[in-house]
């Protein structure tokens, strides 16, 4: 089974995760720290700035771990695709501003 399959075979969530690790070679500590902020719009270009280390933040241990990495754009369409599953999932659980129900009362 190769990189893709497990990729592909895993659930959603581990997935994004997976496919980071494959496509960019960041360490586990490193993804894990990453915030939203860290990519630029579009999912094109990430910078590592932090990583996690026994669930506690903390500086890389190099100048040189400190660096942004370009992702391909196939990487890219991964994130946009769960940002947008994210989004999704988000509008789904907001209660609707159009509810009459006992608040209308």
């Amino acid at each position: 089974m190769g990189v893709l399959d497990v990729i592909l075979r895993s659930p959603q969530r581990e997935r994004v995760l997976f496919a980071l690790l494959a496509g960019t070679g960041l360490r586990i500590g490193e993804a894990l720290a990453l915030k939203h902020s860290d990519f630029s719009d579009g999912f094109r270009v990430l910078r590592v700035n932090r990583s996690l280390w026994k669930g506690k933040e903390q500086s890389p241990k190099t100048e040189n771990a400190v660096r942004e990495v370009d992702l391909h754009p196939w990487l890219a369409a991964v994130f946009n695709c769960q940002r947008e599953t994210a989004v999704t999932a988000q509008r789904a659980t907001q209660p609707s501003h159009h509810h009459t129900g006992w608040s209308g009362l």
